[in-house]
């Protein structure tokens, strides 16, 4: 996914237009997605729970769409992939690359991808001595280590 990731980011360089762009990412989506509902449609291939038909339409389609996550799974990652290509080639509308610049933008994700660990790894503390446990009991050695470690 990293990977892939990367390769992804190349769209992103001047060379490739804001409309040429989204084509790309709209079209990778779509066909994430078809490949999803044909194989999960199949029954024959991906996650280890298979879709039943249930007692009315809409529980139909929550267990079609019921995936499991671990072991990895094609069925998930091409129904989050596809989600989430579509969705990144609709925000071409938005222009966040043209006004923000890519390597604000680039910065800001990686503030907060550094920031909700931060965040996720002290609410776990305070939630931790809230129910009467220690600071050690969290595995939150750089806490009280005075963040050497």
């Amino acid at each position: 996914m990293i990977a892939l990731g990367y390769c992804l980011g190349r769209l992103f360089d001047k060379d490739y237009s804001s409309q040429k762009r989204k084509q790309y990412l709209i079209g990778t989506g779509s066909l994430c997605l078809i490949v999803f509902f044909f194989l999960r449609l199949s029954n024959i291939y991906g996650d280890p729970i298979p879709w039943t038909k249930q007692d009315n339409v809409v529980t139909t389609v929550l267990s079609i769409l019921n995936l499991e996550k671990y072991p990895p799974s094609l069925l998930y990652l091409s129904a989050t992939l596809g989600i989430s290509l579509i969705l990144l080639g609709k925000m071409e509308d938005w222009n966040l690359i043209d006004s923000v610049g890519s390597l604000s933008l680039v910065a800001q994700a990686f503030f907060y991808y550094v920031l909700h660990a931060y965040v996720i790894h002290i609410s776990a503390a305070i939630v931790a001595l809230a129910s009467g446990y220690s600071w050690q009991s969290t595995d939150l050695p750089w806490i009280y280590n005075g963040c050497n470690s």
